[in-house]
């Protein structure tokens, strides 16, 4: 039995030979899968089944492929798509660990998230970014 194993574990290397392999994108797209395929079992839905289904051939798909350029690419895709998300999701935190002492405006101008002190009344406050000034409730 032993035996088996070895020569199993030799031909799937043999096979993984020259593909992709797994990344940082395969996981999430399978944890989405099974999300998918889950919930079509509670509502009853096919079309999830068949989306899951799709999702879970292309990180297959992403794992066997030999073409290592559009994987990567798909990869730095992903991670920057990531990134921002992240990035909102800290600043949101930010500002709800600040509420007390702190109010965030965006400028109106180029959307950037300012910061000024809480309880001073009418301010004049200037964009760091673009110096475009707006008048704003502290």
């Amino acid at each position: 039995m032993h035996n088996f194993f070895k020569r199993l574990g030799m031909r799937l290397s043999q096979f993984m030979a020259g593909r992709y392999g797994v990344d940082a994108l395969f996981l999430p797209l399978v944890i989405v899968s099974c999300v998918f395929t889950f919930v079509s079992n509670f509502k009853g839905l096919g079309l999830f089944r068949l989306i899951g289904t799709i999702i879970l051939c292309y990180a297959l798909f992403r794992a066997l492929s030999r073409n290592f350029d559009k994987r990567r690419k798909e990869l730095y895709a992903y991670s920057d798509f990531s990134q921002k998300i992240k990035k909102y999701f800290r600043l949101k935190k930010k500002i709800y660990e600040e509420r007390n002492i702190k109010k965030y405006f965006r400028c109106p101008n180029c959307k950037t998230y300012l910061c000024v002190p809480k309880g001073k009344g009418k301010l004049k406050i200037q964009c760091k970014k673009c110096h475009h000034e707006f008048i704003r409730k502290s």
